[in-house]
């Protein structure tokens, strides 16, 4: 398994200096937990045992120290309906996306300094139309990234359909799985125009 540099290591790093509680979402696959589990200890998908929260509230309210918890989610457990404690002044979130093409090239994040500086000769190491539709195709989720043509498909097709059979279903009671599925693909051609 290929482990890349991740972005938000040092927010995250910083977070625990100065919060009783960090929060890391992102979607599933995006890397949160391997990357958690560089840093330190965690709670790994708290959107599981939302019960947890009334326990973590308790223990960071007896001790203040800032860095005392780590959690990951996929889903926003402040949204579902059996989560009554939102941790409010105690903890910060931190969005994890899937992985950058300076994260998947080792490179660091320096766009928006050569952008204000109108230097764009740094770019990134594709320059052929072709390339830079591979690089999009590719997506940035760790495991999919290493597939090629339709293994790589296949990959995310597997990801979509386990999102809207179970996640979704968890989340929003949504029945009708096919209307979803077509929603999904019509919202998928709109956003490529």
């Amino acid at each position: 398994m290929v482990f890349y540099q991740r972005w938000q290591s040092e927010t995250i790093k910083n977070a625990l200096k100065t919060r009783r509680v960090a929060l890391l979402n992102g979607p599933r696959q995006c890397g949160k937990t391997t990357l958690a589990k560089q840093l330190v200890s965690i709670i790994d998908e708290i959107q599981r045992v939302p019960s947890l929260l009334v326990a973590i509230k308790k223990s960071v309210d007896e001790d203040k120290r800032p860095g005392q918890y780590l959690l990951t989610e996929s889903a926003n457990i402040q949204s579902l309906p059996s989560v009554q404690e939102s941790l409010a002044g105690r903890i910060t979130k931190i969005r994890l996306k899937t992985l950058s093409q300076g994260e998947i090239q080792g490179s660091q994040p320096i766009f928006l300094e050569h952008a204000f500086n109108q230097d764009f000769h740094y770019a990134y190491k594709p320059t052929t139309q072709q390339d830079i539709i591979q690089m999009a195709a590719g997506g940035g989720f760790p495991e999919a990234i290493q597939l090629h043509g339709r293994d790589r498909k296949k990959w995310h097709q597997d990801y979509v359909e386990a999102l809207l059979e179970r996640d979704l279903k968890d989340i929003a009671h949504i029945q009708k799985h096919d209307v979803m599925n077509r929603l999904v693909g019509i919202l998928a051609a709109w956003s490529s125009k």
